[in-house]
Formats: C-alpha cells, structure tokens, sequence
C-alpha cells in the first residue's frame, strides 16, 4: 500500500513537471501502445479460434475413437498421387462400398450407404486414417429402422 502512494507521488510529480503539449503526446502515445497491445491479443485469439473450428471435424472423429475403445490405427496409403484413387483402393480392400466423386486431386466426396450409425463412424474413421486425409464437411441423414447414411469431404493436403 505505501509503495502505491509512493509511485503515485512520483507519477504526480512527473505529469506536473511536463507542460500541456508534453502532456498531450504521452496521452496519445498511451491510448495508441493500448490500442496495439488489444489488437495483437485479439488478432492472435481469433487464428486460435479459427485453427480449432478448421480442427474440430478431425477432432469430433478422433474423439469418437477414443469412445469406442479402438486403439490399433490401420496403415497409411501408398499415396497414388491423387486421393480418389488411394481411397478406391482403401474400399475394396475393406470390402466397402461408398460412392466416390473427386472434387480436386486432393478433395474428394464420398457418399456412403446406409448401416447404423457406429459402423458409419468406425468405417469413415478407418478410411480417413487409412488415405491419411482430414474431413472437412460430414452430412449424416436418417434412414430406415435407424441406420444412418453419410456424405463426406474427405481432403488431403498434398
């Protein structure tokens, strides 16, 4: 408490010993080091906020994983070149069955038929793993006697 009074002494002494125009250059030198200081804390917060929502989906999968008590992660993909072909491959040597359009040599859509909804998801996660890609959009629907089927945007990054 007594060095507060003693720094407040000091910073009086300070401001009266300046003159008007010395006065008013501190207060904006101030208000702008304040104003920088908050825009670098917020411009650094949002690439955090907008790295994790360009996460989240991988995330989500991830998670699911966990939950369901998988450990044992399948074997990348000899990458072919371009991810609809490694995921042709990925599908017939799981014996899966999806619809695949390519959007770009290293984006492709997959629609994947209709089963419940854990073999949707365990099924989605193997392949992404397995063609070591990321989802970038996931649409489920409902179907009949609740199974679920999903299109995804499976992408890689060259």
């Amino acid at each position: 408490m007594k060095q507060l009074l003693i720094l407040e002494t000091h910073l009086r002494v300070f401001w009266a010993a300046r003159n008007a125009r010395e006065r008013l250059i501190l207060v904006v030198g101030i208000v702008v080091a304040i104003i920088a200081i908050y825009i670098m804390a917020i411009s650094a917060v949002n690439k955090k906020i907008a790295g994790l929502q360009h996460r989240l989906p991988e995330l989500l999968l991830n998670n699911y994983e966990i939950a369901s008590g998988s450990k044992s992660l399948p074997q990348r993909a000899k990458r072919a070149g371009d991810l609809r072909s490694d995921l042709f491959k990925i599908l017939a040597e799981r014996k899966l069955q999806a619809d695949l359009r390519a959007i770009s040599p290293t984006q492709v859509e997959m629609r994947m038929p209709d089963q419940d909804a854990k073999t949707l998801l365990d099924n989605l996660n193997t392949i992404r793993l397995s063609a070591d890609a990321h989802v970038t959009s996931l649409q489920l629907r409902a179907a009949e006697k609740g199974s679920t089927g999903a299109t995804a945007t499976l992408e890689r990054t060259p």
